[in-house]
């Protein structure tokens, strides 16, 4: 069976499986905690790096299926969309790569409300190593500071490794 929809009701719908994902991932964070307060830090830890494996593996996929693995098409796929939801940021190109400056994080501000910035952190600023990883083995990616982590910004440089 297939469904038409109005452009209106398909945003409806991507915005209702946003809200979804965004929820689960919440929840992820909190489990983390648990399982570091519970089972200490290597549970944590092993965790954390399960799922950045299994986060390499989708943005594989992503670039498999988009035919296209460059730094440009990553920018496309992973942070204009966020522009949309709430996130605030600045880019720069220069010959070295791009610097992303971040200043507005709504995961930031749901993660400190809740008191779980430190797994929110390796749940998903961290794994935009993972991110980077899957989507193109020669991305590189140097994160100096997060929100996360206290600082009054993220900053993300993306580059291309054999460019060193």
């Amino acid at each position: 069976m297939s469904v038409n929809f109005t452009p209106e009701q398909e945003k409806q719908v991507k915005d209702h499986i946003q809200q979804v994902i965004d929820h689960f991932e919440t929840k992820l964070a909190w489990q983390l905690k648990i399982m570091q307060e519970y089972f200490g830090d290597e549970a944590y830890h092993a965790y954390a790096a399960a799922q950045a494996k299994n986060t390499s593996a989708r943005w594989r996929k992503i670039a498999e299926d988009g035919g296209n693995n460059t730094i440009e098409a990553l920018i496309k796929r992973q942070w204009e969309p966020l522009s949309t939801k709430g996130y605030e940021y600045t880019m720069e190109q220069t010959d070295e790569g791009f610097h992303f400056t971040c200043t507005k994080c709504p995961a930031h501000d749901i993660a400190k409300r809740l008191g779980i910035t430190e797994q929110a952190f390796h749940m998903w600023c961290r794994n935009d190593y993972a991110v980077a990883e899957g989507f193109n083995p020669n991305i590189g990616l140097k994160i100096t500071k997060t929100l996360m982590q206290g600082h009054s910004f993220c900053d993300h440089f993306y580059y291309y490794k054999d460019r060193d």
